[in-house]
């Protein structure tokens, strides 16, 4: 009487199969939380430092905030765009460019008009 051979599934020595469709596994879909942490300090802090400049364009005088104040409000964007861009690096390789490129144009946008208001 012959041997059967075994399923495809359990014979060690035989190459897992090649997966039936061409879209991604779960884990390559989702995405990463270090991501999606820095995507959110990015935005926190354009919303900060936007919020601060329109907020002394637009209030009146006497209800604006001091100096101090301002000074403070745009120290914490620069800091939450410069803590989004050290946690996205425990991103994983290919999935680092969302919360790179959204903290580092928002940095490098900032600092660029604080020159440019600073100098002008």
């Amino acid at each position: 009487m012959p041997l059967e051979p075994p399923e495809p599934g359990l014979d060690p020595y035989r190459a897992p199969a090649a997966k039936d469709s061409a879209s991604p596994c779960a884990e390559e879909q989702a995405g990463s939380f270090a991501t999606r942490v820095s995507t959110i300090l990015a935005v926190i802090g354009v919303a900060l430092f936007w919020g601060v400049l329109l907020m002394v364009r637009i209030m009146p005088w006497e209800y604006k905030p001091t100096g101090l104040a301002m000074s403070w409000a745009l120290f914490l964007s620069g800091s939450l765009h410069l803590v989004g861009l050290g946690v996205v690096w425990a991103a994983p390789p290919g999935k680092r460019f969302v919360g790179l490129a959204a903290n580092a144009v928002a940095l490098l946008a900032m600092i660029g008009l604080i020159v440019v208001l600073h100098v002008g």
